[in-house]
């Protein structure tokens, strides 16, 4: 088969679709005694649609191959996760603005997981690549890899599940000497 399914993700052969790790993982709610606030249920259930969408298009697209740019499913995959990534970020700042004895923050939430925080964009990229818009996904795997650096500094990195394959979705905005730009003397 093209994909190997495994537990943190989906790859395929890098010929045909590269930069192609997707996080594969829901963000689930582990203790139904402590469910979310009402902010992080639904940051939970975007992220998880769009990657529900994002998986069945890498499916279908198996099935049917390439897909043309700024397909319809491609774009719905795109809204989702920019919505989570939109509500993570008011959530984080809310969280700052308005410290509350009431707010408890679990550490143990995916949503303050090195992890997740560095799947949503990478998932994001990944989306952006398959609809054919190379210059978001670049943008956003810059932020992967900023997000990466962050960790490295604070030594979190071995909390991250799945560091060496979105280190490979970046590596190419790595290149000293990527294709097409050369080096020149001033």
């Amino acid at each position: 088969t093209n994909s190997e399914v495994m537990g943190l993700g989906v790859t395929e052969d890098m010929e045909q679709a590269p930069h192609k790790y997707i996080h594969s993982k829901p963000l689930r709610i582990w203790d139904r005694y402590n469910v979310p606030s009402g902010m992080e249920l639904a940051i939970y259930l975007v992220y998880n649609l769009g990657l529900a969408h994002h998986l069945q298009a890498v499916e279908l697209g198996k099935m049917s191959g390439p897909v043309k740019q700024g397909a319809p499913r491609w774009s719905r995959i795109i809204q989702l996760y920019q919505l989570s990534t939109r509500l993570v970020e008011q959530h984080h700042q809310r969280l700052e603005e308005e410290p509350s004895d009431d707010v408890i923050v679990d550490p143990q939430s995916p949503l303050w997981s090195p992890t997740y925080t560095l799947a949503l964009p990478n998932n994001l990229a990944c989306a952006y690549h398959s609809s054919g818009n190379d210059e978001n996904a670049n943008e956003t795997w810059r932020q992967v890899l900023s997000h990466i650096w962050c960790l490295l500094d604070l030594g979190c990195t071995s909390q991250v599940e799945c560091l060496s394959q979105l280190l490979e979705n970046a590596a190419h905005l790595m290149d000293p000497n990527p294709v097409g730009r050369t080096a020149t003397a001033a």
